[in-house]
């Protein structure tokens, strides 16, 4: 009878094992497949928040255009977008309200010294982001909304609400949109609404042949 019982739970452990080992591997297949098609960030949607739609992106890559829908609300994030695996003109990402109203979605953050924007294009390109509102707050010296890096190229904001900080400085941490140290090409900034900041567009450190082309 014992011999019976220690076979029956030897078979049931085994029985478990596989069922955990064939669960993780699953796992494991679907957070590490490329990204492709609508996403959506916000409540009840794919990801909770930008970092974890940001991360999942870096993380994985993608094999098609990627469009995240943001769910109305208001997101207090700080994002940092580093190089995405498979983007090109046909793959490329795009954040924006879900309604389609800038109104509805509102990203920002209190920028610091050693972490001085709102949103970090850092060496990513074919990054969009439109119809939202993004806005640094908080800190008198430290304001900027969009910081690009890395040669980040061929990256957009389109039909944005970007509010920089109230200041009569002329510093350039307190710029809405600011590049530093590499060129930046075909870098499209249309149709927004850019408010605040000691300047609305600052690019710094091409002191050299390769400066910025396509602004």
């Amino acid at each position: 009878m014992n011999h019976f019982l220690f076979f029956h739970d030897r078979n049931l452990i085994q029985k478990i094992l596989v069922i955990l080992v064939i669960s993780f591997l699953f796992l494991v297949s679907a957070n590490g497949q490329p990204l492709s098609g609508t996403k959506v960030i916000g409540a009840g949607g794919d990801y909770s928040t930008f970092t974890a739609a940001v991360n999942a992106l870096v993380t994985n890559g993608v094999s098609g255009p990627v469009l995240f829908n943001v769910v109305s609300g208001t997101y207090n994030e700080q994002i940092s977008i580093g190089s995405v695996t498979g983007t090109s003109s046909v793959n490329t990402v795009t954040f924006r309200a879900q309604s389609g109203n800038a109104a509805d979605v509102t990203l920002y953050f209190n920028p610091t010294s050693s972490n001085n924007y709102v949103v970090d294009i850092n060496g990513a390109s074919y990054i969009t982001f439109r119809d939202m509102t993004i806005l640094a707050q908080g800190n008198p010296n430290y304001g900027i909304v969009f910081r690009l890096r890395g040669n980040a190229d061929n990256n957009s904001i389109k039909k944005c609400n970007l509010n920089g900080i109230s200041t009569g400085s002329t510093g350039s941490g307190l710029s809405v949109i600011s590049s530093d140290g590499q060129p930046v090409d075909n870098f499209v900034v249309d149709s927004n609404t850019v408010s605040n900041g000691s300047f609305g567009l600052y690019f710094d450190g091409f002191n050299n042949s390769n400066h910025s082309t396509g602004i």
